[in-house]
């Protein structure tokens, strides 16, 4: 299954004067040359990449969950420049489910220098809008997350002036950090799995890549398939998805790669983790 992003610069042309109809968008695979998404790969040592930690979150959006919306507000800096937030809205699955926004300040070029995510539990008749108020009450308007749920008030999540040309927060989540270890397996067939992380405390509600090597170190040749990685255990706090991949061969001695999206939602306890092997029937 291909990733796909968002034509970010048929968006700009077309849906700049909308702030919560339905923007027109365009698929395109992953490996295509979107300007959009060239700035959000820029190496991680780009001096004017501030996108760079956000790829997770718009794998997860975009193929993970089913992009319900795109919206474009146009707002001012403390300075009184000209700014666009382009929000990507990912609705839950199931009720009650999670969800999750995705917004990126694109300055006037439409280059994305900055970006804000936000979940919440919803139920029916619940979720996240956005909305431009003056939170402060001093004439300056803020880009902020509501929450809606059934039959009770609107709830403001999160707010966001732009200064210096990033966003700045003006009423803001307090993440939640559980202590979290990743181990590998060794699977019958002779295949082991290892994580390719250091990081052992990780912020709630925030989507992290974990990239995860698989070695052939069994003497005879293994046929993954399209196999994607899984964790064990299931846990309800815990959401992670993979993309399938290409059919594999693996023979002995050699390695591939695969990688799984997770969010840790704040009640998940400390927990240690590691993973299994998932095979396509097809």
């Amino acid at each position: 299954m291909k990733i796909h992003f968002l034509l970010a610069a048929t968006l700009l042309m077309t849906s700049c004067a909308t702030n919560r109809n339905k923007a027109p968008w365009q698929m395109i695979t992953w490996e295509q040359s979107d300007p959009f998404f060239q700035e959000v790969s820029k190496s991680p040592d780009s001096s004017d990449n501030q996108v760079w930690d956000s790829r997770p979150s718009l794998k997860y959006v975009y193929d993970g969950f089913n992009l319900h919306e795109t919206r474009m507000f146009r707002i001012r800096s403390a300075e009184g420049q000209r700014f666009s937030v382009l929000v990507l809205s990912s609705g839950p699955i199931g009720v009650p489910g999670d969800d999750f926004e995705l917004a990126y300040l694109l300055d006037a070029e439409g280059k994305p220098v900055d970006w804000k995510s936000q979940w919440m539990v919803t139920s029916f008749a619940g979720g996240i809008s956005e909305k431009l108020l003056d939170v402060n009450d001093d004439g300056k308007k803020a880009f902020c997350f509501i929450g809606r749920r059934y039959q009770e008030s609107d709830q403001l999540l999160s707010a966001y002036c732009v200064r210096n040309n990033k966003f700045g927060a003006i009423v803001h989540k307090r993440y939640v950090s559980a202590h979290i270890e990743f181990q590998g397996n060794a699977l019958p067939d002779g295949l082991v799995l290892q994580p390719l992380v250091e990081k052992q405390d990780w912020d709630a509600e925030i989507i992290y890549e974990i990239p995860v090597k698989i070695s052939n170190r069994g003497s005879n040749t293994v046929d993954i398939g399209q196999a994607v990685v899984k964790l064990l255990p299931h846990d309800a706090n815990v959401s992670s998805y993979t993309e399938a991949p290409g059919k594999e061969i693996l023979a002995p001695g050699a390695t591939t790669m695969r990688s799984i999206l997770m969010a840790i939602f704040p009640d998940v306890r400390d927990q240690k983790f590691k993973f299994e092997l998932e095979k396509s029937e097809h």
